[in-house]
């Protein structure tokens, strides 16, 4: 009930300009989040192209049979894991890479470090043997012979992960080799696009209520003059003057009420002739009437003239 009395309530130009805000604001929405998702994708997909090729072209530079080696903990004072940890340590520093390690799962299902690239002073290094329990799907994926990346966030920020799968030459997985790229500076970017998509819509919004004002000033006014002719006409005045009309929908409107003007204006003049020539046949049957009793008048004057004439010869032979 309170919807339906505020909808009364609202005039034709609240309408159209509330419409034409919400047509608007929907469409500026849904394009600015189809155009930000767009990006966010693209860029995804090129940095996370990107980390896969540096990725495998590290992948070919590991001998699988030493790497396979690589056991126990005692395995990290032999000459092929420390030649392969200083390989990885310089490419890590080379590309940019936030992390660049390697890992194998074991035959009781652990998936523990083999060699990390980090230095091997830094608290987050990983040693030969540790466990990662935190295993992605993507990076899992890796263990079955399927490369990937993926974008995740965690305590070091935002990254874009790779993963490429350490295969033998029959081809069987022997481990996964994983790198983590810093994308905190394309997230960045990314929010300053999204920054600039809202400014955008807010701008596109500013101007569609202005639009829509003005659309509706020009549309109320129209009909406002349209109304003030009707009242005119109501109250009796059928001499109301159209200006100008117009090819739109309210120069239809106005056409056919200027026609309906015009055809009460002809019933009425042919009503007020009808009505003058009533009145004068009206005047010419009282002017013939009026000589009719005249003439009546004068005839019976003329009987009484000769019935006195008649008596009187009467009453003279009698004498």
């Amino acid at each position: 009930m309170k919807l339906k009395k505020i909808n009364r309530r609202l005039s034709l130009r609240n309408k159209i300009t509330g419409s034409f805000l919400i047509l608007i604001l929907f469409s500026s929405l849904v394009i600015g989040k189809f155009s930000y998702n767009k990006m966010r994708s693209n860029v995804e997909s090129i940095v996370g192209n990107t980390a896969l090729s540096i990725v495998k072209s590290i992948v070919n530079t590991i001998d699988y049979e030493k790497f396979d080696k690589l056991q126990t903990k005692d395995d990290m004072q032999s000459e092929y894991y420390k030649e392969l940890q200083t390989h990885l340590s310089e490419v890590r520093k080379t590309t940019g890479l936030r992390y660049l390690y390697t890992i194998r799962k074991t035959k009781d299902g652990k998936y523990i470090y083999v060699v990390d690239g980090s230095s091997m002073d830094d608290k987050d290094f990983s040693s030969l043997g540790d466990e990662e329990k935190d295993i992605s799907d993507i990076q899992l994926k890796s263990f079955q012979g399927i490369t990937g990346y993926e974008f995740s966030t965690n305590k070091w920020g935002y990254l874009i992960s790779a993963y490429v799968p350490i295969k033998d030459k029959s081809g069987n997985v022997v481990g996964s080799l994983g790198a983590d790229f810093d994308a905190n500076i394309m997230v960045s970017e990314l929010n300053k696009y999204k920054t600039g998509i809202i400014i955008i819509i807010a701008a596109v919004i500013l101007i569609g209520i202005l639009i829509g004002e003005l659309l509706s000033v020009i549309l109320v006014r129209s009909i406002n003059k349209l109304k003030a002719q009707a009242e005119l006409v109501k109250e009796g005045d059928l001499t109301v003057k159209f200006d100008k009309i117009g090819n739109d929908e309210i120069g239809v409107l106005t056409q056919a009420f200027k026609d309906m003007v015009n055809n009460l204006l002809s019933i009425t003049n042919e009503i007020k002739n009808r009505t003058q020539n009533v009145v004068c046949k009206i005047d010419e049957l009282h002017v013939s009437f009026n000589e009719i009793n005249k003439s009546t008048e004068e005839i019976i004057q003329v009987i009484t003239e000769v019935s006195s004439g008649a008596l009187e010869q009467t009453n003279n032979i009698d004498e």
